[in-house]
Parts: C-alpha cells; sequence; structure tokens
C-alpha cells in the first residue's frame, strides 16, 4: 500500500479558505463569507482602517462597497506554511468620481478552517492611486 497520503495537507487546505474568503468577499463582494470565515475574535493587525474583530471587518467593508460601487481583484499569488497563508493580489475600487488601483500582500492565519488573524501592505498603482491612499491614511489619525 502506497505511504502517501491524498488527503490534502493542512497548508493545501489553508490555502484553499484563503482563496475561497477573497475571491467572494473581494471579488464577488458577499459580505456573508466572513460570518463563515472570519472567527469571531479575528485580530486585524492592520488596524488603521479596519476596526477589530469580525463585527469590525463587516462595518468597514459594507461602507466600502457603498463608497466603491466597482470592485474588483486578481489573485497573482498565494503561498502557505503552517498556520499562514500569504496572498499577493491587484486591487480596484471606483465610484463616480475616481477610481483607485492598489496591490495588496496578505498574510492570514488560518485555524480550523477559519481566518483568525490578518497582517497586510498595501501599495497605491500610479500617483492618483497613491495619493488618494496618503489622503485616507491622513484623515484616519
Amino acid at each position: 500500500m502506497n505511504s502517501i497520503s491524498t488527503f490534502p495537507s493542512v497548508v493545501e487546505q489553508n490555502k484553499k479558505v484563503v482563496i475561497e474568503f477573497y475571491e467572494r468577499m473581494f471579488g464577488e463582494r458577499d459580505l456573508s463569507v466572513a460570518d463563515e470565515l472570519i472567527s469571531e475574535d479575528y485580530v486585524q493587525h492592520n488596524n488603521v482602517f479596519i476596526p477589530p474583530r469580525r463585527d469590525g471587518f463587516k462595518k468597514y467593508f459594507t461602507r466600502y462597497f457603498k463608497t466603491f460601487p466597482d470592485t474588483g481583484t486578481r489573485i497573482k499569488r498565494v503561498c502557505g506554511e503552517g498556520e499562514y497563508v500569504f496572498l499577493y493580489a491587484d486591487h480596484w475600487a471606483a465610484n463616480r468620481l475616481y477610481r483607485v488601483n492598489y496591490k495588496v500582500i496578505d498574510i492570514y492565519r488560518v485555524r480550523n478552517g477559519v481566518l483568525v488573524e490578518h497582517w497586510d501592505t498595501i501599495e497605491g498603482i500610479g500617483f492618483f492611486s497613491k495619493f488618494m491612499y496618503l489622503i485616507k491614511s491622513l484623515l484616519r489619525l
């Protein structure tokens, strides 16, 4: 009998959780995925914009999706190690007045099939996107 398991590794399962979350949340704008795949006591390490816990996440993105009725993402790369999944993606957000483009590296810690912690770095693409991100950051202070 072959000793190699046909079951996906924990890392592969964690990557699938993050990809499902990302595609539904940022691709389809499906906030219900937060109730399914984010822990109630979710730790948001970049809390400059997003308040802590699952409720803070949902509150922020409810407002974000109203501000930007046209948003999307394209996942470029997903890597994993243990409980951690690293994802690199392009994003855009637009309303009637302007469009911003940015790239993101997200790091999620996944435990028992749900997201429990998150870190990120965001970089605007192009002058206007960088300028708008700077303004948003200053208004948050």
